[in-house]
């Protein structure tokens, strides 16, 4: 059995740990679990020296390079609260792979910026990023139909407003 998919198949196609009536919000987590293992173990082949939320907000500036970023947008973006992010952050800035500067319009803000040595880190390795990103894909939408993969994306969009509701 193939390593990647050994967890989530032991624990829902085997059913190793009972599955009960109600139970989605374990499923979840354990496709969290999942998901991002496999995402953190792809993401350290490539970039060894980043983890996986680095690497997230890293590609995210670089995404969003002609545009103002902020640390509280990155923080709505992630879901996850200010002052983790705010240490993340210090650690992607000490490895020189973004800049970060009050906002001009809001002195208060933290505007964040990709660095030109970050840059040249994501333009040099996106090529394997992206291919990783279609095999993760494809793995987590193994065995579905279009119309599957579409009810499945609606549901996971629902699933989130939910809890920020």
């Amino acid at each position: 059995m193939n390593n990647k998919h050994s967890m989530l198949h032991l624990l829902i196609v085997e059913r190793v740990v009972p599955i009960q009536n109600n139970n989605i919000g374990y499923l979840i987590y354990i496709a969290h679990v999942v998901l991002s293992k496999y995402f953190n173990n792809s993401i350290h082949k490539i970039l060894p020296t980043l983890t996986g939320v680095q690497f997230t907000i890293l590609i995210y500036l670089y995404y969003h390079r002609d545009k103002i970023v902020t640390q509280r947008e990155i923080t709505d973006y992630l879901h996850l609260r200010h002052p983790t992010v705010r240490h993340i952050i210090k650690l992607i800035l000490k490895k020189h792979l973004i800049v970060s500067g009050p906002l001009p319009t809001d002195h208060r803000q933290v505007q964040l910026m990709i660095s030109n040595n970050g840059n040249q880190l994501i333009k040099s390795h996106l090529p394997a990023i992206n291919h990783d990103y279609q095999q993760m894909n494809q793995i987590i939408t193994n065995h579905m139909d279009k119309s599957s993969v579409h009810n499945l994306e609606d549901l996971l969009t629902q699933l989130i407003k939910n809890f920020e509701e």
